[in-house]
């Protein structure tokens, strides 16, 4: 049995913007990191690249103030599970 490749999308949360890194393990490079802004049109756009990836992906995004939110809503209601992080600055 072939085990799945899980593609991982590391989502780093700005006020009126994100980076969206997209990897999947050994390096390889799905999509080079581009910006996303915070618009109803962007957010859908995001999830559509997304789901056209297909396979078994895991959403990562960054925990900032209530900015993660649209992003979170938005990928949710296209049928992903975001997980958030909060990384603490020491």
């Amino acid at each position: 049995m072939e085990a799945a490749v899980i593609t991982a999308v590391g989502i780093d949360v700005s006020k009126s913007k994100s980076t969206v890194a997209v990897p999947r393990p050994g390096g390889e490079i799905v999509l080079r990191p581009f910006e996303v802004h915070h618009t109803n049109s962007d957010l859908k756009k995001l999830a559509s690249t997304l789901k056209k990836l297909g396979g078994d992906i895991r959403i990562v995004v960054e925990h900032t103030s209530t900015y993660w939110r649209p992003i979170a809503l938005t990928l949710k209601e296209a049928g992903f599970f975001p997980l958030l992080m909060r990384f603490a600055v020491e």
